[in-house]
This record gives structure tokens, C-alpha cells and sequence, in this order.
């Protein structure tokens, strides 16, 4: 949703309808929404932060255009999001959606038995996204791993972060899977250690 010069990604929970121990561990409130931009792949980044050039996006010419030179700009449109390599930063812009953006979101009351995005797929289609979902939190935990090894290489961690400080890294799942193809429904679930 562009608002204001800025893209935000508004979201409700829908499953869990409240909020259960991991997403208080992870400081994931019922609803809350981020600002969104996306990093001009022709833009530097910092020593050891970012895709390497060789794996930063190709654009088309028409979305290039669209940075003007700027570093950073809101995720408008939404096609950037269509190619590899794309690199998006969040942040936190607010825990009520309604007042922030003037939208209410109304989240479906749903269990992963009855969600819309099952309920059609075969069960063969249910294990193959559940594989890929489960290779790209591996993907997620390792890049996140990088990320923070750089920080701490560089001087750049903050010893104090924790749960509500001031820095946080937040890797959100989709609650109901508890293994490689075997979509259950478990409403606190969605974190593998």
C-alpha cells in the first residue's frame, strides 16, 4: 500500500487469532505494519553488508529508472518484488494499522485446516510448499547467521539487543507446519531451532 511517499506491509494474525509464546518471543503483536523500500541494486552498500554485485538484481530499464539516482525507494510498484536479487529493507512503522493507515484489516478467523490456501492444493502440492517453505527458513537462518557474524566482525553489534530494544532481526512463519510435509494444526507453531 503506497501512503505518504512510502510503501507500507500492513498485517493481522490470522492464525493464531491471539498471540502465543513464540510470537511473544518474537515481539509479533495481532497487527502491526512496516515501511518498505527497496535498495537501488546500482547503489554501494557498506563493506559486508548486501548482495555482492554478482547476485544483486537485474532490472528491467523502466524499474532501474525509478531511483533517479536514490539509494533507496518505496517498493512502487510492486513488480521490483518479481526478481531475484532484489533488496528490501523494514521497518517498523506501527502496531495499529487502522490509525496509522486508516485501513482495517479484518483477519479471517481460520485454522490451517480451513485456511483458503490449502484447501484447494493436493497433497502433493501441500508437501512440495511445505518443503520449499522449510528451505527457505534454512536459507533465512543462515543468511541471518552472515548478517550477524558481520556485525560482530565489524564492531557493529549491539550487546544489548534483545526482544523490544532497540535492534531486532524477526524472521516471521506461517503457523500450522510441523515438518516437512505435514501441514497440522498447531496455533503457536511456526519456528524451527
Amino acid at each position: 500500500m503506497l501512503h505518504r511517499e512510502h510503501t507500507h506491509l500492513a498485517y493481522a494474525l490470522e492464525l493464531p487469532a491471539t498471540p502465543g509464546d513464540v510470537q511473544r518471543a518474537l515481539n509479533v503483536v495481532p497487527e502491526g505494519s512496516y515501511i518498505v523500500a527497496v535498495k537501488n541494486p546500482e547503489a554501494p552498500s557498506p563493506e559486508g553488508v548486501g548482495l555482492d554485485e554478482t547476485r544483486r538484481a537485474r532490472l528491467p530499464k523502466a524499474l532501474a529508472a525509478r531511483f533517479r539516482g536514490r539509494r533507496f525507494i518505496p517498493v512502487d510498484p510492486p513488480e521490483f518484488l518479481d526478481y531475484e536479487g532484489v533488496e528490501i529493507v523494514l521497518v517498523g512503522a506501527g502496531r495499529n494499522v487502522a490509525e496509522a493507515l486508516g485501513i482495517d484489516l479484518e483477519p479471517a478467523h481460520e485454522t490451517a485446516a480451513t485456511a483458503e490456501i490449502f484447501r484447494d492444493l493436493t497433497e502433493a502440492e501441500k508437501q512440495g510448499i511445505a518443503a520449499a517453505y522449510y528451505t527457505s527458513v534454512e536459507f533465512l537462518d543462515e543468511n541471518v547467521g552472515l548478517v550477524l557474524n558481520a556485525l560482530k566482525a565489524s564492531g557493529r553489534a549491539d550487546p544489548s539487543a534483545r526482544p523490544g530494544g532497540s535492534s531486532q532481526i524477526v524472521g516471521p512463519a506461517r503457523p500450522g507446519l510441523s515438518g516437512p510435509g505435514r501441514p497440522v494444526d498447531i496455533p503457536d507453531s511456526g519456528v524451527r531451532s
